[in-house]
């Protein structure tokens, strides 16, 4: 007959505290990590790289000799900074004419909530633009580009 002491293997309680121990580390690591915060900037950095993209693609429309001043549906920028309230949406005829022409693929829209980015012109109905993202998730100011 064997003795109990001769027995190999982990006992309850052994394995009980790795399993603990394993469970603290992860959470220490989500915590660390912080993905939401991580997802947020993520879609921020999102919205600039996509204004950027909307303006490239209206500087190009503009060196093909076309006129990006007076155009119908941008009107002068409401609101003050840094949220810019009150402003259009980007004009549907003039998307479609980048879009059409070769300028963009498709009119880009925001990450989470699917609204158009916002337009208006700073000063009068010619000169420089002002885009403004419909939604902002990790800083204060709500982001916006002028070119």
């Amino acid at each position: 007959m064997r003795k109990v002491t001769d027995l190999k293997g982990f006992t309850l309680i052994e394995i009980l505290i790795v399993i603990g121990l394993i469970a603290i580390l992860a959470a220490v690591t989500i915590i660390a990590l912080n993905p939401t915060a991580s997802f947020a900037k993520a879609r921020d950095s999102e919205r600039q790289t996509e204004m950027a993209q909307i303006f490239t693609a209206i500087n190009r429309y503009v060196v093909d000799g076309n006129s990006a001043d007076g155009i119908t549906g941008i009107d002068v920028c409401l609101g003050t900074a840094p949220e810019w309230t009150g402003n259009p949406d980007f004009p549907a005829a003039f998307a479609t004419t980048l879009t059409t022409g070769g300028y963009l693929q498709a009119m880009p829209t925001d990450p989470t909530a699917g609204a158009q980015y916002k337009v208006c012109y700073v000063s009068g109905t010619a000169g420089p633009m002002r885009l403004i993202a419909p939604a902002k998730e990790t800083s204060t100011a709500r982001i916006s580009m002028v070119r």
